[in-house]
Formats: C-alpha cells, sequence, structure tokens
C-alpha cells in the first residue's frame, strides 16, 4: 500500500509540474521516510503495522511544502532573476505560510498522543510517526531543497523547442509534461477561473449551500449508516464454545464434539487451515479472566487462512457454522466467539449484574437474557454463573456437637480420614517406605448412606452418630465466584449479526429495558463493558482531542 501511494503521488506531480521540478520535489520523500525511520529507531520504535500505517497516511502530505516552495521558485527564475536569487528568495518569502501549515497539520495528530484507553493504546504511534516524518520533511523544505533548486533549475530560453533537447528520453519526458501542463493551463484554469468567478457573485447561495451540505453530511452519517468503532476485519480465528451437563465424563463431551468437527472439516482447504480441540476448558488466552475449567466445557479453535486468500469473511463461516451444526444433543449451550485482530477488548455486549448474593442476581440476569435473545441482530446471548458438582453438604448443629464432647474440626478430620483416606502407619521394605492409608471400602465411599453410620469419636473416646450432631444435605456448588467493587457479580455478553444491528445500537437498546428490570430487583445494580465500555472511552477521547486540535490550529493561524 505504501508503494502504491508513493507511486501515485509521483506520477501526480509530472501532470501539473514540469519533470525536472517534479524530481526535485519527489527527492524530499525518501530523505523524509529515511529520517524518520532514523529517529524512530534511535527512540525505541519498530516498524509495525500501526507505525506503517503513520508513514502512508503522511506520504501524501510530505511533498506539500515542497511543492509550494519549488513553484515559488520556479516563478521568481520565470521574472528573470537567477536560480540561486530565487531559491533564496522563494523560500524567505513563503517560510511562515508553509511553517503554519505543516504546525496545523501536526496539531491535527498531537491530540492522538494523549488519547486514553485500548483505542488510544493503539494508535499513539500514528502521530508520532506523522510529527517526526513532517519535522523532517520541513527541515528537508528550508535546508536541502533550496540548493537542488539553485543548482537544477535552468532558466527557460525564449523560443526554445522540443526538438533542441538532444537526449531522445528527456526530450519524449519533456513532450509529454509540456502537453500536460498546457492543458492544465488552457483548458483547466479557464474553466476553474469562471466557477470561482460565478461562486464570489453568489456568494450568498453558495454558503448557503455549503451548511445544507454539511447538514446533509451530519444528517446522513447519523441516521444512514450504520456506526461501527471497530469493524471485525481481518479475523482468522474464532471458537466454537460447548457447554454439557455438568459431572460429565470428559471421553463423553469429546464424543458430542464430533459433529461439530465434521462441519468445521467441511468448509474446505481454501478457507480452512487448521483446528484443534480442547476438553475440559474454555479459555481465549492464558490471561483470559473468563476462563472455565471443568468436563462439562469444551471449545474447538478455528484457524482460517489469511481473508485476501478466501471468498468469505470469517463472521460469513461462523453464520454458515450456526446453521449447519444448530445445536447438538447433548450439549446444554454452544456458542461462537472471534478473536478480534485490535480493540476492542470485550464481547459486543457486555452487562454486568451486581448483588450482594447470587440469589438476588440470578432472577434479574434471566430477564436480561430473555429480553436480550429478542433483540433484533443480538445472538449467543450467555452469561458467566457456572454452576459446580453436586455436593454433599454436613451442617453441624452446635448445642448438639458441644453436648456429644465434640468439635467442628474433630467432625471434618473424620469424614475426611473416611473418604479420602488417612494414613496410619508406613512399613520399611528393603529400599522402599510403604505407606498405609485406612479409609472406607470404595463401595461405602461412592455410597452417601455412609455418611450417616459414620461415628465420630469424642473427648472421651466415645463413638457418636454423625447423624445425632449434623444434617447431611445435597445441594449444587459454584465453580467459580466474580467479585467487581466487593459485591458478588454475573457477567451477561451477547455477540451482533452487524448486517441486522450494531453493538452501539444493541447497548442502546438494552439501557432502554435495563432501567425497567433493576426497578423490579432493588438490590441489583447494572455496568455497562466490552465494545460498549471501549468505544464510549474511545468516542470521548476522540472529541477532546478534536476540541484540542481546533483549538491549536486555530492560534497557529492567528
Amino acid at each position: 500500500n505504501l508503494l502504491i501511494g508513493l507511486a501515485l503521488v509521483l506520477l501526480m506531480l509530472p501532470l501539473m509540474i514540469p519533470f525536472r521540478f517534479s524530481l526535485l520535489i519527489a527527492l524530499g520523500e525518501p530523505f523524509a521516510f529515511l529520517g524518520t525511520i532514523f529517529l524512530l529507531h534511535n527512540t525505541g520504535y519498530s516498524i509495525n503495522l500501526i507505525s506503517m500505517l503513520g508513514l502512508i497516511i503522511v506520504s501524501g502530505i510530505l511533498v506539500d511544502d515542497s511543492i509550494v516552495v519549488t513553484e515559488n521558485a520556479v516563478r521568481i527564475v520565470e521574472e528573470g532573476h537567477d536560480p540561486t536569487t530565487a531559491a533564496i528568495e522563494g523560500t524567505l518569502q513563503i517560510m511562515a505560510p508553509v511553517t503554519a501549515s505543516v504546525l496545523c497539520t501536526a496539531t491535527a495528530f498531537l491530540p492522538m498522543l494523549f488519547m486514553s484507553g485500548i483505542f488510544g493504546k493503539f494508535v499513539r504511534e500514528i502521530p508520532i510517526v506523522v510529527i517526526t516524518a513532517l519535522a523532517v520533511s520541513l527541515f528537508e523544505t528550508f535546508f536541502i531543497l533550496p540548493a537542488h533548486v539553485a543548482h537544477w533549475i535552468k532558466p527557460v530560453k525564449k523560443g526554445a523547442k522540443f526538438s533542441d533537447i538532444e537526449n531522445p528520453l528527456t526530450r519524449a519526458l519533456s513532450r509529454f509534461t509540456g502537453w500536460t501542463m498546457r492543458l492544465w493551463d488552457q483548458r483547466a484554469v479557464p474553466v476553474y477561473l469562471t466557477w470561482l468567478k460565478a461562486s464570489l457573485k453568489h456568494r450568498y447561495l453558495v454558503m448557503i449551500g455549503g451548511i445544507a451540505l454539511t447538514v446533509g453530511t451530519l444528517s446522513l452519517a447519523t441516521m444512514g449508516m450504520q456506526f461501527v468503532l471497530f469493524p471485525p476485519e481481518g479475523v482468522e480465528i474464532f471458537f466454537i464454545q460447548t457447554q454439557a451437563p455438568t459431572g460429565i465424563p470428559l471421553e463423553r463431551h469429546l464424543e458430542l464434539l464430533k459433529p461439530i468437527e465434521e462441519k468445521v472439516k467441511a468448509i474446505g482447504p481454501k478457507e480452512l487451515q487448521d483446528y484443534v480441540t480442547y476438553v475440559g476448558i474454555i479459555q481465549q488466552d492464558p490471561n483470559d479472566p473468563n476462563t472455565q475449567r471443568g468436563s462439562e466445557f469444551a471449545q474447538v479453535i478455528v484457524y482460517l487462512t489469511p481473508e485476501q486468500s478466501r471468498s468469505r469473511t470469517a463472521n460469513q463461516i461462523m453464520d454458515a457454522l450456526r446453521i449447519a451444526v444448530g445445536k447438538p444433543p447433548g450439549l446444554t449451550h454452544l456458542s461462537y466467539a472471534r478473536v478480534n485482530t485490535g480493540p476492542p477488548t470485550g464481547k459486543p455486549v457486555s452487562i454486568g449484574l451486581r448483588a450482594r448474593t447470587y440469589e438476588e442476581i440470578l432472577p434479574a440476569v434471566k430477564a436480561v437474557k430473555d429480553r436480550l435473545a429478542a433483540l433484533p441482530g443480538v445472538r449467543d446471548v450467555s452469561d458467566s454463573y457456572v454452576p459446580g458438582k453436586e455436593e454433599i453438604r454436613i451442617r453441624v448443629n452446635p448445642s448438639e456437637m458441644a453436648a456429644a464432647q465434640l468439635s467442628v474440626a474433630g467432625i471434618g478430620t473424620t469424614v475426611r480420614a473416611a473418604f479420602e483416606g488417612q494414613i496410619a502407619t508406613t512399613i520399611q521394605q528393603l529400599d522402599d517406605e510403604l505407606k498405609v492409608r485406612v479409609s472406607l471400602p470404595s463401595e461405602n465411599r461412592s455410597d452417601s448412606q455412609s455418611l450417616e453410620k459414620l461415628t465420630i469419636p469424642n473427648a472421651f473416646g466415645n463413638l457418636i452418630p454423625l447423624s445425632r450432631v449434623a444434617r447431611i444435605e445435597k445441594a449444587t456448588g459454584l465453580s467459580k465466584y466474580m467479585h467487581e467493587q466487593n459485591r458478588r457479580q454475573i457477567k451477561i455478553t451477547a455477540d451482533v449479526d452487524l448486517k441486522i444491528s450494531t453493538a452501539t445500537q444493541a447497548n442502546a437498546q438494552a439501557r432502554k429495558f435495563m432501567d425497567e428490570i433493576l426497578s423490579k430487583y432493588p438490590g441489583v445494580s447494572a455496568t455497562y463493558g466490552g465494545e460498549d465500555e471501549d468505544t464510549t472511552e474511545s468516542l470521548a477521547a476522540l472529541g477532546r482531542a478534536f476540541i484540542l486540535a481546533v483549538m491549536g490550529i486555530f492560534l497557529i493561524l492567528i
């Protein structure tokens, strides 16, 4: 892209400026690039996607100051002055406006250095590259270009003909640039003057038209276009995440994934590079705070070929898989998640519900999920609440325990010894030491009634039945607890089909019904994260940057 951009810039110059002058101007481009790379290298920056983007953005701007200086020097030469005088006078005459022009461009990019959030971290190198390249280009324009102008520009001889030029290549180029210059001077300039005079004559009409065009553009952008600050382009990895009933064996869960794997294989080698299946974990990366572990969790990571080498985008492939896979029997939940190549860091819709206990949050979670699933374009609605395995809990009665001369520690030790076992002694056998672990037989350990029959020795050596001092009950535990600001939290996430809606629209619709739901559950509060949080923070930072840029440009012009 950079090479194409540079080629287009350099091809444009001879169409409006004589070829010899075009070469002078073009020389400043590699100098500015090399100077920028030298300075960035010595300050710890690298050539990467973002810094290259900065070079592409600035490639067409770098020649602006050189064009103005060179053209002004040529004008002075045409008035009869020698090239050296023209180079010096031509530079001095427009030094102030050229400096102001470059400073205005630099000021427009400067506030991006101070943008906050994930977006600010990504774009920070763009203003550094742009401002550095502009500074190097300005130095080249004021201190190097005039010397080239003085040596290369030749006074135009009156009555000179193309046939007088000896070099055939130079003669051909001069004929071509002469034709383009005549086209510019004799055709383009007269048409421009006609339109300019008409615009000045009807200035109020032109002003009203300009205002109407601005208002119309903003209206079209606001009402007629989708707003997606972080479009999911260039995605090459996505996840198919599944959840089965709690306690399912790993081997059984792997069998349930076979139909999904067959559908993934059917994508074909042109679009599918590889896929990996994990059973027992859902995790996007080692630092993923939403990691889920257990035999009931699994994921298939699909690696696609580079986007430019396939006909479908990752979203289109995921949509096709949604239809082909459906919801295989035996699974309780199935969702898709893509790995974005840049920001945002979270899901398009991410709502956190907080309260003192999970019992308060769960009814609100169900209500929010039902309303989210009904929104157009919202899909793969899920939450972070993960019930654990079935547990047997022993509720000790304090008064009965005290009367029987028992302690909680003593009860716990006996129960653990019965079911996990306890090392009673060791037997020395040659060089090996064998540990003797005493526990209930395996058939009793798998029977919950064994707990009721279990006896606990008290301080006097008497055996007290556990059922006399404790209540035994079955319950379901939690695989993890999520906290935010010292309160329990359940996070509800969802994806958005960009053909129907956007993250901004979905979050705006969610906010409308959230007040109604929270009014029914007074102990529950809500927060918004994911793409919505990143978008809000980035827009606020862009707004601040815009105001600072406008103020800076205004002050420079004054």
